[in-house]
């Protein structure tokens, strides 16, 4: 955990997967369910996300007979899946389930990137006033801000014209490459993010923020480069079936066709 924080997916990947080795070898039953949504989560960002989706639907199902362990992670993995895929109704009924969990560990490991996704969740699905609240709370206290990694959602606070205040909240953090990503978005250098995203194995991440590099460039006039990041995000966007971006992708193409 501690690598991917730094900004290593890959690595951590490969940490776990030697450690589930081991504990599948030990028949360590308590690791075996630390490490399973630890190793969703990083299917997410490397863009495995049929493992994500099975994960998660096996933890749901074992949390109905009482056993919880680690559900907001999987569940704002899901959420990211079910939006990038056009169901913005599944996808904010986990972000906020994941906040709720969050919330009752008293955790703000569980609660800061929980409640930072639901920034995005609730800004997509037209929510605005519960986006802005929930900003509000995560920029307002440094422990639930150490974990606001997600692009998605400093973008939005971006569109709300609060770009000083995720500015601070992420000047508190350690130094990494999600620090380096994020100071990179929030001064408009957004391939340079993007790039920075694509080295810490952060695909999904990459490619939203490509598809916003996109845009930009496409508005100045600069085409080529517009259409270089469309390709690179279209790539990542198709091999995992995200419908939503690839609709998104395919009308600024279009757009920028006509202009």
């Amino acid at each position: 955990a501690v690598v991917a924080q730094h900004g290593d997916i890959r690595r951590s990947d490969e940490l776990h997967r030697e450690a589930l080795e081991l504990a599948t070898r030990l028949g360590h039953a308590p690791s075996l369910r630390f490490l399973l949504p630890e190793l969703a989560s990083n299917a997410y960002f490397l863009g495995d996300w049929d493992h994500v989706l099975a994960t998660t639907e096996r933890y749901e199902s074992e949390a109905a007979a009482g056993n919880p362990h680690l559900r907001h992670q999987l569940l704002a993995s899901r959420s990211g899946v079910r939006i990038a895929r056009d169901d913005v109704a599944g996808g904010l009924a986990d972000a906020l389930s994941a906040v709720e969990i969050g919330r009752e560990a008293a955790d703000p490991q569980a609660l800061g990137p929980s409640l930072s996704w639901a920034i995005y969740a609730n800004h997509v699905a037209g929510r605005r006033l519960e986006a802005e609240a929930a900003l509000d709370e995560v920029v307002a206290d440094p422990q639930l801000a150490d974990y606001a990694y997600q692009p998605h959602s400093q973008l939005v606070g971006v569109e709300l014209g609060r770009v000083d205040d995720v500015r601070r909240a992420v000047e508190g953090w350690v130094p990494s490459r999600w620090k380096e990503a994020s100071l990179a978005l929030l001064r408009g250098d957004l391939a340079i993010a993007a790039d920075l995203y694509h080295e810490a194995g952060s695909l999904p991440e990459e490619a939203f923020v490509r598809l916003r590099a996109a845009r930009d460039f496409a508005t100045q006039g600069r085409r080529a480069e517009a259409d270089h990041q469309l390709d690179l995000a279209l790539a990542f966007w198709r091999s995992v079936g995200a419908t939503r971006y690839i609709a998104e992708a395919d009308a600024l193409r279009a757009q920028a066709a006509t202009a």
